[in-house]
């Protein structure tokens, strides 16, 4: 897979990184989770609550529907091969949240804001518990081979201000969840262009799909940020 015993540590999850998250890959989360704020942006003004404070409430819950909504749409509708990722939903342990997880045969990875850029997101158990096969691969050991489960797992962060995007960060964190082994912005990888296609294709319906969600729940059963 990646194994170079000639680089050292640093240059080794370089490679790691290029490998798991080629450009086109970065550029595809990226832009859905910029649309995803410019989405929930619009919520928040009111598009779907009669008071300021409510608006804000209903935003907060539509923002990782739109990301998760968006990307799966996007692997769904990509050309084979272009988006090595997969996805499937996940359930937190002794929880009510679901959660989509995206992986490959190389690795996995997770979506998740956080307050503040360049901070781990909070440990729960399914962050914990996949951060562990990294030892894999910090280690540098014997030859590493993925086999099963045990693939590097990567968390994408995004932060904004009034939905506002801040910063967009890919990270391999410490096996043991204390830090980050390697991360880098990612930001950069928004494609004006496809946040364009991604608007034109998306908006409408997925809007009009929450709308019908908030409809038929009340709030707080709606899923927020896990």
């Amino acid at each position: 897979m990646f194994k170079n015993e000639s680089l050292g540590v640093k240059e080794q999850l370089i490679q790691l990184r290029e490998e798991l998250f080629p450009d086109a890959v970065k550029t595809l989360v990226a832009s859905n989770i910029y649309v995803a704020c410019e989405m929930s942006k619009q919520v928040a003004c009111g598009e779907m609550a009669k008071t300021p404070r409510r608006a804000t409430l209903i935003a907060g819950h539509s923002l990782p529907f739109f990301i998760e909504r968006l990307m799966t749409k996007a692997i769904d509708q990509s050309v084979v091969g272009k988006f090595p990722y997969h996805y499937r939903e996940e359930k937190v342990p002794k929880g009510a949240y679901t959660y989509v997880e995206y992986y490959s045969s190389l690795g996995k990875f997770h979506i998740k804001k956080v307050k503040k850029e360049g901070k781990l997101p909070s440990a729960a158990y399914h962050r914990i518990s996949n951060a562990l096969s990294n030892k894999l691969i910090l280690d540098f050991g014997p030859e590493y081979i993925p086999q099963g489960v045990y693939v590097p797992f990567s968390i994408i962060t995004y932060g904004h201000t009034k939905f506002s995007l801040d910063f967009i960060n890919l990270g391999l964190p410490f096996y043991n969840y204390t830090g980050w082994a390697d991360i880098i912005p990612i930001s950069d990888s928004v494609s004006p262009e496809m946040v364009e296609n991604i608007k034109k294709e998306n908006v409408p319906e997925l809007k009009e799909e929450f709308r019908g969600r908030i409809e038929k729940q009340p709030l707080v059963k709606l899923k927020g940020d896990y």
